[in-house]
C-alpha cells in the first residue's frame, strides 16, 4: 500500500500503566499514551514522516463484538500481525500476519542486550483485563498483566523513506537510520 512498517527492536522500559478492564485497545490509556505523550515527545523531522495507518481492532473484550478500523499514527501490534492464531473466542483476529514475523526470531524484543516480553493490542477474552504478549523466546502468552508491561511501538513511513544502514551507532549491529 505505499508504507512501510518500522517497529522498535528495543521495548520502552517504562512500561505503560493501563486501566484495569481495558484490554480493548481503541481509546484505553496505551492508546492515548501512544497517540498523545509519546507522539509529542517524537522529532518534529519524524512526526512529519509518520504515516497515518488503518488498523483492525476489536470493538471490545467481548466475543463477537466485532471488529473497528480506526486511524492512528502510533500503535501496538495485535497477536494476529505476529504470527500467531487463536480461537476467535480466546482472542480476536485482528488484521493480517505480517510476512515479517514469519520468523520467530524478529518477535524478540530487547533493553540493554536483554530480551524483554512486550504487549501486544489484541485483548485476552479468557481473562478480565488481560491482552496478548510476547515472550522473551518469541512465543506468545494470552494471559498478560496489562500493569507495567513494556511495549514495542509502530507506525508506518511512505516506503520511498530514505534510510542509511550505520554498523557504527551500536557496536558490533547494523542498524537503520532515516536519512535527512
Amino acid at each position: 500500500n505505499g508504507a512501510a512498517l518500522l517497529l522498535r527492536r528495543e521495548v520502552t522500559v517504562k512500561g505503560q500503566i493501563i486501566k484495569m478492564m481495558e484490554s480493548h485497545y481503541y481509546g484505553n490509556s496505551m492508546d492515548n499514551y501512544l497517540n498523545n505523550e509519546f507522539w509529542t515527545s517524537l522529532p518534529l523531522s519524524l512526526k512529519n514522516r509518520i504515516l497515518t495507518t488503518t488498523i483492525e481492532v476489536a470493538k471490545s473484550g467481548i466475543e463477537n463484538e466485532g471488529i473497528l478500523r480506526i486511524p492512528r499514527k502510533i500503535f501496538l501490534l495485535s497477536i494476529t500481525e505476529t504470527g500467531f492464531t487463536f480461537q476467535e473466542k480466546l482472542m480476536p483476529q485482528e488484521g493480517k500476519p505480517l510476512k515479517y514475523f514469519e520468523y520467530w526470531r524478529n518477535r524478540i524484543a530487547y533493553t540493554n542486550g536483554q530480551a524483554m516480553p512486550w504487549l501486544l493490542r489484541t485483548p485476552n477474552r479468557a481473562t478480565d483485563g488481560g491482552a496478548g504478549l510476547i515472550t522473551t523466546v518469541g512465543g506468545v502468552s494470552n494471559m498478560a498483566d496489562l500493569h507495567n508491561q513494556p511495549v514495542r511501538s509502530a507506525f508506518c513511513l511512505d516506503k520511498r523513506t530514505p534510510i542509511t544502514v550505520n554498523n557504527w551507532i551500536v557496536s558490533g549491529e547494523t542498524v537503520y537510520v532515516l536519512a535527512e
